[in-house]
C-alpha cells in the first residue's frame, strides 16, 4: 500500500461496524480537506469501500495477525478486537504517527494533524484517562490493577490513541501485549483496553479528555463550557441504539442523513432520530448530574492548559 503522508488516522473494523467507520472517516475528511495525514480503514479481511470514499482518498487496508492472537479470549471475542495492537507494528514502516480511533466516535472538529504531532515524551502512545476519573477520586485504583494486586496507576480509555510507531516497535509492544494476553486469556474485562493498561502500568502520555470525551450521555452540558473534539459513545448506548434516550437527537439524525445520502442500505440501522421529548424529570436529572459533577469535571479538565497540553 502506497502512503501519501507519514501520518495516518486509522479505524479498525469489520463489516458490521464499517458504516460507522465510514461516517467518522467522512467527518474527518470533510473537516480536513488539505490534510497532512492518510485516512485508513483497517480490517482482517477485504472490505469494499464505496466509490465516494475511494475518491476522497479513504483507503482500505487488509492485515493478517499473528495466529497466536486467536488464543486471547477466543471464546469471548474474536482476534479482530485486538487488531489495532497488531496494525500499529505492521504499519510502522509506512507511518511515523498513527491516530487509532474506535468506530463509535463522532468528530466535532479540530486539528487532527496537530493532534498527531503532539510530543509524547518517552512514551509510545498518548491517550486520555477513562470515565472513572470524572466520578471517583483521581487516584482511583482501577479494577484491572486491583485484580492483579498491582498498585494504582493512571488508566486510559483505548478508544482514541496517538501512537509513535517507532517507539511502539522499539518497546516491542505488540509482542508484550500478545504474550500477556495469552497468559491471561479470559481475564480481559475490557479486552484491548484492559490488556494495554495492565502491560503499560501507567506509562503513557496523557492527553486532554476533550480528544476522547466519554461522558456525552452522562454530562451533556459540559460542552457548553469546554470545546469537545471527539465524542466516544462508550457502553451499550449508541446513537443508532439509544433506547434510554441518553444522547442528543442530533447524533442519530446525523447518522441517518449520512446513511441516506452515502449508504442507503445502512439506513435501517438507525431508529427514529426525532424520538420523544424529554420530560421535566429527565431534564432535571441532566441538570442535577451536571451540578453534582461540575467541580470534579472542572478540576480534571483544568489540569490541561489547553487541548494541546500533554502530561507525562
Amino acid at each position: 500500500m502506497a502512503a501519501d503522508h507519514d501520518h495516518a488516522v486509522m479505524m479498525c473494523c469489520d463489516t458490521n461496524y464499517l458504516p460507522y467507520a465510514l461516517h467518522l472517516a467522512w467527518q474527518i475528511h470533510t473537516w480536513s480537506p488539505d490534510r497532512s495525514f492518510d485516512i485508513l480503514i483497517v480490517s482482517g479481511s477485504d472490505l469494499e469501500l464505496p466509490g465516494w470514499a475511494v475518491a476522497a482518498g479513504i483507503r482500505q487496508v487488509t492485515l493478517a495477525m499473528d495466529p497466536d492472537w486467536a488464543r486471547v479470549d477466543s471464546d469471548r471475542f474474536g482476534p479482530a478486537v485486538y487488531l489495532p495492537l497488531s496494525a500499529i507494528a505492521q504499519l510502522a514502516p509506512r507511518y511515523r504517527r498513527i491516530l487509532a480511533l474506535d468506530s463509535d466516535i463522532w468528530f466535532e472538529g479540530g486539528d487532527i494533524g496537530r493532534l498527531l504531532r503532539l510530543d509524547l515524551g518517552p512514551h509510545a502512545l498518548g491517550a486520555a484517562r477513562d470515565i472513572m476519573y470524572f466520578f471517583a477520586p483521581y487516584n482511583e485504583h482501577a479494577r484491572e490493577f486491583r485484580d492483579r494486586s498491582m498498585p494504582a496507576h493512571p488508566y486510559f480509555n483505548s478508544g482514541v490513541v496517538v501512537y509513535d510507531t517507532a517507539a511502539y516497535v522499539a518497546q516491542d509492544l505488540e509482542r508484550r501485549f500478545l504474550d500477556r494476553g495469552v497468559t491471561e486469556s479470559g481475564r480481559m474485562w475490557l479486552v484491548d483496553q484492559t490488556l494495554m493498561n495492565v502491560v503499560l502500568a501507567g506509562r503513557f502520555a496523557e492527553i486532554s479528555p476533550v480528544w476522547n470525551w466519554v461522558s456525552t450521555a452522562f454530562l451533556p452540558l459540559v460542552s457548553h463550557r469546554y470545546p469537545i473534539r471527539l465524542r466516544h459513545f462508550i457502553g451499550g448506548q449508541k446513537p443508532w441504539r439509544d433506547a434510554k434516550r441518553e444522547l442528543d437527537a442530533r447524533f442519530a439524525a446525523g447518522y441517518a442523513e449520512f446513511f441516506r445520502v452515502f449508504l442507503p442500505d445502512a439506513l435501517p440501522r438507525i431508529g427514529d432520530p426525532e424520538g420523544d421529548q424529554l420530560t421535566f424529570r429527565e431534564l432535571g436529572n441532566i441538570a442535577l448530574n451536571y451540578l453534582k459533577s461540575r467541580t470534579k469535571v472542572d478540576r480534571t479538565l483544568s489540569r490541561f492548559r489547553d487541548e494541546w497540553h500533554v502530561l507525562y
